[in-house]
Formats: C-alpha cells, structure tokens, sequence
C-alpha cells in the first residue's frame, strides 16, 4: 500500500513539475513601474541618488511637498512645506503627496470639505509649479489616517479634490 502512495505522489510530482513552464515561473511584468517616495522636503538629490534611481529603473518620484496640521486657533496650517526647487531630470514622473492630520477632518464641518479641498488643490499646485520646472503631474497622492469617524468627511473630501 506504502509502495502505491509512494508512486502515485511521485507521477503526480513529475506531472505537475513537466506542465511548469520555466518561463512562466520567472515571468517579469515589463508594465511594472518602480516608485521610491521621498520625505525629505527640504534636502536636494545629488547625482549619486538620480544614479541609483537610474540603475534600480525607477521612473515615479512620490515627493512629499507639505503636510497639512491642525492648530487651534488656525484650524489647518500648512506643514513641512517644500521649499526649493528641485532639478528632477524630465525622465522621472513626479507625483505630490500631502499628509493631512486626521483631527481636521475630526474638527471641520462638512460643509467646508469644499472650500477646503480648494485651498489643498492651490496650493499642491503652487508648491509643485515652484519646486518642480519642467514637469506636469497626471496624478497625486493625498495621505490621512483617516478612522470610522472620518471616513465619510475624508472621502467626500477627496470627492471635491478631485473635482478641482
């Protein structure tokens, strides 16, 4: 019986092992498009870093361009805010990213997510026009540790955002 199991899990093996395709098991997607994110907002890339990114393929740079805090007395404040140019070689897809404390979408009122997706929408473009010459965005990325609470206030935030 111990012999029959035994040349059975064997066929089955030497079956399953012939119908891989080599190829197949070391198949690379060419669509694959390596990203890095940068948050570091107010330090340069020298050449050693566009060479590395250069040798790894890394076409997406995700910078973080500022971070939106909230203040009592201010309500948001922009945070971190990149603040000089930086000389991306055109090569390299740039794509913003804000951080938006959680507690503002816990203190603002539904009824100013639009104003305030306006004045996100401003200034991602104004930071970005300044710090990357040369380059469009197509898309970028907003980051919030958004919980049960403000789930509903953050998505109808983005909602409006990305009417803007």
């Amino acid at each position: 019986m111990n012999k029959v199991v035994f040349y059975l899990l064997f066929i089955f093996s030497l079956l399953l092992l012939i119908s891989c395709n080599v190829e197949d098991v070391f198949y690379v997607n060419p669509t694959v498009e390596r990203s890095i994110y940068i948050d570091v907002p107010n330090s340069y890339l020298t050449q050693s870093d566009f060479d590395f990114l250069a040798q790894n393929k890394i076409t997406n740079l995700y910078f973080n361009v500022f971070d939106v805090k909230y203040d009592f007395f201010h309500f948001e404040i922009p945070d971190s805010i990149l603040q000089h140019e930086c000389n991306v070689p055109e090569n390299f897809n740039v794509i913003p990213v804000v951080r938006i404390d959680n507690q503002i979408f816990e203190k603002i009122d539904t009824i100013n997510l639009q104003d305030f997706a306006k004045k996100i929408a401003y200034k991602i473009n104004d930071v970005y026009g300044a710090s990357f010459i040369g380059h469009t965005y197509i898309k970028y990325q907003v980051y919030s540790d958004w919980d049960l609470l403000t789930k509903n206030k953050y998505f109808k935030f983005l909602e409006f955002l990305r009417k803007e």
